[in-house]
């Protein structure tokens, strides 16, 4: 039994006229430097606000230098670093200061990196909660005062 022209015509229109998917993210050349950062400058206090993360993908693997702040500007060199070529996930351990008198912690973060964005969690935060960090382009540019936050502190 041969299908009716009208259902054949139907399902090729269908099948044709779906909307394109969005394009990809672009992933991440395998070597060179990558900066991402969402710093800002706090008005009330003065302070740095936010994350960077520095990649640099060398011949020898992927290394990270990450910055966040807790009133003033910590860094830390990662390690156990870990990008995935084909999911674009990336993960990676710091070692983050205890306070005055105590020893350090380690932290853990993961996410999604492209060339656009990182997408980052830490590990021991609330689940689900990701931070969105935009790469940045132009780095002689200075930090722009933090957005106002709305809702409770």
């Amino acid at each position: 039994m041969r299908p009716a022209p009208l259902f054949v015509a139907v399902a090729a229109t269908l099948f044709c006229s779906q909307a394109p998917a969005a394009p990809a993210p672009q992933k991440l050349p395998r070597y060179g430097v990558f900066v991402y950062s969402s710093l800002c400058t706090e008005k009330e206090s003065g302070d740095a606000a936010g994350y960077r993360l520095t990649l640099m993908r060398y011949g020898d693997g992927d290394h990270i230098v990450f910055e966040w702040s807790e009133g003033g500007l910590y860094e830390a060199s990662g390690y156990k670093v870990a990008l995935d070529e084909k999911t674009s996930r990336i993960s990676f351990t710091v070692d983050t200061p205890g306070a005055p008198q105590e020893p350090a912690y380690t932290h853990s973060y993961s996410g999604t990196i492209s060339s656009e964005a990182l997408e980052i969690r830490d590990n021991a935060a609330i689940p689900g909660r990701a931070d969105r960090v935009p790469r940045a382009r132009d780095l002689s540019r200075k930090m722009d005062s933090c957005p106002e936050r709305k809702g409770p502190p």
